[in-house]
């Protein structure tokens, strides 16, 4: 496992996926969790064949991207349960981009709209800029609501809800807040999905989405968010480590930075 868990922002971490720098992913081919190895359970499937693991064009840090060719595909992350939530903290952080006014969910464990779960959803209501991050418990729900941006850029959002409050962070620092109130969010039955929702394609041409991380129960405070912020922007250089030993793992990328480079 390339975590290094020594390092603070590792505690809780349930889930990591991060792209590899390399090109034409397409059906069949797996999205690894870095947490236990890329040999889990929580390793991600791709349904449909227009989605593209691009080389070129990467996050800050990083040295790919998943990259949606149509809005049909979606990525459905193994072991949805162990991401379920209920009334107690937790955060998810990723990578984004987008472009124009066309609404994508980035992450989403709901298996539909007003049901129990949690997402994140860009250019909410199809105006270009706003974004939602949401907790609903069925009956009730919470959304926490900023306006981001659209400019095809990208950038850093860090969901969280501790106690009774629940945050949405943009590049490292506090976009908006709200009352969480408690609210149970518990859908087991709802797979977690990067770019849809429960068997379904949720997003637009040229989306794309790289480093996502859930922790299902812990949340993150501010200055947890902007270090893991950092953190990202600069290849992970204290929270990840290279394993020589592994061909799916390294080589060591310059300055520090952690590089995943597994083929398949």
């Amino acid at each position: 496992c390339p975590v290094d868990w020594s390092h603070p922002l590792n505690l809780g971490l349930v889930g990591c996926w991060m792209s590899p720098p390399n090109s034409g992913w397409r059906g069949g081919v797996t999205l690894r969790d870095l947490v236990r190895g890329g040999r889990n359970p929580h390793d991600g499937t791709l349904s449909g064949s227009s989605i593209n693991w691009k080389g070129a064009g990467g996050r800050p840090g990083g040295y790919g991207s998943l990259v949606w060719a149509s809005t049909t595909p979606f990525v459905t992350l193994g072991g949805g349960s162990a991401f379920d939530v209920a009334t107690g903290d937790f955060s998810f952080a990723l990578w984004a981009t987008i472009t124009g006014s066309t609404a994508a969910l980035a992450l989403c464990k709901t298996t539909g709209s007003g049901t129990k779960g949690y997402d994140l959803l860009l250019n909410s209501g199809n105006v270009g800029g706003n974004i939602w991050f949401r907790l609903n418990s069925g009956s009730a729900g919470v959304l926490v609501a900023g306006t981001g941006v659209n400019d095809g850029a990208w950038h850093h959002w860090i969901c969280t809800r501790v106690g009774a409050t629940c945050a949405m962070y943009f590049d490292g620092r506090l976009l908006s807040t709200s009352g969480a109130g408690g609210i149970d969010i518990s859908n087991t039955s709802a797979p977690l999905t990067l770019g849809g929702r429960n068997g379904s394609g949720f997003a637009v041409a040229g989306f794309r989405i790289d480093d996502v991380r859930l922790y299902p129960a812990k949340g993150l405070s501010a200055g947890e968010a902007f270090a893991l912020y950092d953190q990202s922007r600069r290849g992970h250089p204290d929270t990840m480590r290279w394993l020589p030993t592994r061909a799916f793992f390294g080589p060591q990328a310059a300055a520090g930075a952690f590089q995943p480079a597994w083929a398949a």
